[in-house]
């Protein structure tokens, strides 16, 4: 039998695991909504496929309802949930979660991934792999597009940076990457290219 990717869910207080219905051959989770009303994923058929449809995936089940036109490779959502941020190709790019009002908000060198907004939904924080120099740093910007800049520089190509628990959980922790050690960043960097497995993940 073919492999493939699903998406399943248990309590946090332990138990049987069971999968969440969907009509794809696969699906990769990118993040989940603020008020744990739908999933963000993409689905995909070979896996080879570098940019996928968005799909937002109600819970505990429904019909998974597509996301406009988009295709991104890594998306999260807004903590106030009225926004989706996504990357495509070498650009981020922002979208209603009805589909509607999407506009670029920055053009990258680089492939950015693991977009995630700060918590007062004024910034965005993101990892840009540089094929080039096989190499991966963590950039900011503003919700506005503006004010792009780097925040860490540095990390080996496949060390991607994802800040989601902070978002969603430690806005009071005062943590800055910018003050880890070496040691602490190869032991948060330890994990795959998609969020969703991702052990460590950096905070604002």
């Amino acid at each position: 039998m073919a492999e493939r990717s699903v998406i399943g869910q248990v309590s946090t207080e332990g138990g049987e695991t069971s999968l969440i219905p969907t009509p794809f051959a696969n699906l990769t989770l990118f993040d989940i909504a603020p008020n744990h009303s739908e999933l963000l994923a993409g689905s995909f058929v070979s896996g080879t496929e570098t940019e996928l449809p968005l799909w937002l995936v109600p819970l505990p089940s429904g019909s998974p309802r597509r996301l406009g036109d988009v295709n991104a490779q890594d998306a999260g959502w807004s903590p106030d949930g009225r926004q989706i941020v996504y990357a495509n190709g070498s650009s981020l790019y922002l979208v209603k979660p009805d589909g509607s009002d999407v506009h670029k908000l920055a053009t990258i060198v680089g492939v950015p991934l693991g977009p995630v907004v700060s918590p007062d939904g004024t910034r965005v924080r993101f990892t840009v792999n540089d094929p080039k120099t096989a190499s991966s740093s963590l950039w900011e910007l503003g919700i506005d597009g503006t004010g792009l800049h780097p925040v860490l520089h540095g990390l080996r190509m496949g060390d991607i940076l994802y800040f989601r628990a902070y978002a969603r959980a430690s806005q009071a922790s005062g943590f800055d990457p910018r003050n880890l050690r070496f040691s602490e960043r190869s032991r948060m960097n330890r994990c795959s290219s998609r969020p969703v497995r991702c052990r460590f993940r950096t905070p604002f």
